[in-house]
């Protein structure tokens, strides 16, 4: 899959789990919602500046959102930060959550 293709369904994905609607996010960004849905089916492509506005809006590393890193979605700005979250044990996990 290219990263095209990535970044249009994580994008979509971390909107998603997070329970935001297109304009939900926009709104969050300072973008227009048409922006995010252009995005998210792959009629654009972000700018590096809107780019850092949606991993910001979404609290995803940017990394992730481009298909750079495979680490899966989860709650709170620990996984961002960290690459080797499922190796970590869960106690630990916590305490980084925490």
């Amino acid at each position: 899959m290219d990263n095209k293709k990535i970044f249009q369904e994580r994008l979509k994905t971390a909107r998603e789990t997070k329970r935001l609607s297109q304009a939900d996010l926009a709104e969050r960004c300072g973008l227009a919602p048409t922006a995010i849905s252009h995005f998210e089916c792959g009629m654009r492509s972000p700018s590096l500046k809107n780019l850092i506005k949606l991993g910001l809006g979404l609290d995803v590393s940017i990394d992730w959102l481009v298909g750079r890193k495979s680490e899966e979605i989860i709650s709170g700005r620990v996984y961002a930060y960290v690459d080797d979250w499922p190796k970590i044990r869960k106690f630990e996990r916590e305490l980084l959550k925490n």
